[in-house]
């Protein structure tokens, strides 16, 4: 930034001097112009180095927002993986759990009939003729 304002400085100071030669008579027009557009191009140069370091500073920060979004993006990832797992595992529980169920609904059936067996022979020796 010091070189930038350095650079200027002198440029000025040039101007300064033509304008000084141009009161003796000189003419001074053409020179003007080149130092004018030096000038022009060392605004433009400086633009350029201010917009580039700005682009430069953006391009990390965005860097580091998708660095963090990356990381966070892995964790659900990762989050997700253990839930299909989870799921999955609840599942396959479910299913055990319906075939248990059913198990038992059988044996309960067959209890059942017991029962209803027990208590017919129970009425037939209750009822028969004692000998």
């Amino acid at each position: 930034m010091k070189r930038r304002g350095k650079s200027r400085n002198v440029l000025g100071s040039i101007l300064e001097s033509l304008l000084d030669l141009e009161k003796y008579g000189f003419n001074v027009t053409v020179l003007r112009g080149r130092v004018n557009d030096l000038l022009s191009v060392k605004d433009r140069h400086g633009r350029f180095q201010v917009e580039s370091k700005d682009a430069e500073h953006m391009i990390m920060e965005h860097s580091h927002e998708k660095t963090k979004l990356v990381e966070d993006a892995e964790h659900i990832a990762k989050k997700i993986i253990e839930l299909q797992d989870k799921h999955a595992s609840m599942k396959s529980e479910m299913e055990a759990k319906d075939h248990e169920i059913a198990r038992l609904k059988m044996h309960m059936d067959s209890m059942n009939e017991g029962i209803q067996s027990a208590r017919s022979d129970f009425e037939k020796l209750a009822l028969a003729p004692v000998t």
